[in-house]
């Protein structure tokens, strides 16, 4: 029997390569998308037990690999989602708050309260991965609406 040419085609093939953006594995590994915008590249920050390296995918079984979303996919290319360049510390959720919220009141005008609320939300983020659900946060505003001095692109 002659070996199929195709086979090692084949077996990539069926290696499922699933786009991810963050993940938390079974040995309790957090994943993360960081994006490199000078190089247009991404890959993920692995982090466990206070430490974490980098990583272009990461296999989860014999037929399939997490992979990150692509630089060039249109959330990310034109800025819709941003996502970090790197982990870094930021010291405690107490002294984080306040630099969350004057993010959020550089480029938006919100009641302090929702300016608040908005903050959590941001730190809610970072367990997503634990809910089968979640509400988006989503803010809109009149064309020509943006806030004076805001940041446009």
């Amino acid at each position: 029997m002659k070996p199929d040419p195709n086979s090692s085609t084949e077996e990539a093939r069926k290696e499922r390569r699933i786009p991810t953006v963050s993940a938390v594995l079974g040995d309790g590994t957090i994943l993360e998308t960081v994006v490199d915008p000078e190089a247009k590249r991404t890959s993920f920050i692995l982090a466990k037990d206070g430490e974490w390296h980098s990583a272009d995918s990461v296999r989860i079984d014999s037929s399939a690999q997490l992979v990150p979303y692509s630089p060039r996919n249109n959330l990310l290319a034109h800025d819709v989602v941003l996502l970090p360049s790197e982990p870094e510390e930021y010291g405690s959720e107490d002294a984080l708050l306040p630099e969350i919220e004057s993010f959020i009141h550089r480029y938006v005008d919100v009641s302090p309260l929702f300016e608040k609320i908005a903050c959590y939300y941001v730190l809610l983020t970072w367990i997503y991965d634990r809910f089968n659900e979640l509400p988006y946060l989503r803010l809109r505003g009149d064309p020509g609406a943006a806030k004076p001095g805001a940041c446009s692109r």
